[in-house]
């Protein structure tokens, strides 16, 4: 294993301090969409952020044995490093729900240069099972776009069998 330098500690805290920002700021929004579209009391959230914040507590707390074992140095930079892997994990689920909806819409358009009765390529955007607001996303804007259109059970159809 290659000798750990001040480069690379320095590197991992870099890391560790933007993860860290992101997290901080990405957080009342969520507080906001779950209130807001899920209907889910304000005092709920806040209980759930109490807990969330007693087990970092708690986790910090235990992991000072782990760092008396294997000294704080390594600690810092493997903890930052991991946090950075989780964040490049995030930006890859991103751009597969990315590739993922734009390919669906892609495959209908392509499914109607041979088809005699059209699919809306709308259906395929709710391809996506991991996201179960798409079906209702895509009906919302079917509807927007002409009211005769009636989407839902043929988008949540899709995005059940994703």
């Amino acid at each position: 294993m290659e000798k750990l330098s001040f480069k690379h500690t320095f590197f991992a805290c870099c890391t560790g301090a933007l993860v860290q920002a992101i997290a901080c700021c990405f957080m009342p929004l969520l507080f906001v969409t779950f209130n807001r579209d899920y209907g889910i009391p304000l005092t709920l959230i806040t209980l759930l952020a109490t807990v969330n914040f007693l087990a970092q507590l708690a986790t910090d707390s235990l992991a000072i044995f782990f760092v008396r074992k294997i000294g704080y140095r390594r600690c810092g930079v493997i903890a930052h490093l991991l946090a950075a892997v989780g964040l490049l994990i995030l930006g890859l689920g991103l751009v597969a729900f990315i590739f993922d909806t734009a390919g669906g819409v892609l495959f209908a358009k392509f499914l109607n240069l041979f088809l005699k009765k059209k699919i809306n390529p709308m259906i395929g955007a709710a391809g996506i099972s991991a996201f179960p607001m798409s079906g209702r996303v895509v009906h919302k804007l079917g509807l927007e776009a002409d009211s005769s259109n009636f989407l839902l059970m043929h988008s949540i159809g899709v995005n059940v069998s994703g």
